[in-house]
């Protein structure tokens, strides 16, 4: 199983990595970390002309936080590392967080 999701929807439910570490569920965590509600901060660039309005986050260390669990984690920074840890996390016998920072874009204008 894979969870799929951004830095700001992730730390609001951030607590069921206890879960997934007790039950030792096979899950991969992916989290993609623009240091923002991204797309909140896309639409407010578009429809109010780059006026922004708490879309910034101050986000929490994730490895660390998985860490804190128990649990494996690998940050990302290009599609080769990206690669190799999806390779370690599928080997895992249990959950496996992936942080993949934005690099292709910059939307703290």
């Amino acid at each position: 199983m894979v969870s799929f999701s951004g830095d700001g929807g992730f730390v609001m439910t951030c607590q069921e990595l206890a879960t997934a570490a007790r039950y030792g569920l096979r899950v991969i965590i992916i989290v993609h970390n623009d240091n923002a509600y991204g797309a909140i901060k896309h639409y407010q660039h578009k429809r109010y002309e780059s006026r922004y309005r708490d879309t910034n986050l101050n986000n929490p260390d994730f490895l660390a936080l998985a860490a804190a669990f128990g649990i494996p984690a690998r940050r990302t920074p290009d599609a080769a590392s990206f690669a190799e840890a999806l390779r370690v996390a599928r080997a895992q016998g249990g959950p496996f967080l992936i942080e993949v920072p934005d690099r292709w874009r910059d939307l703290r204008h």
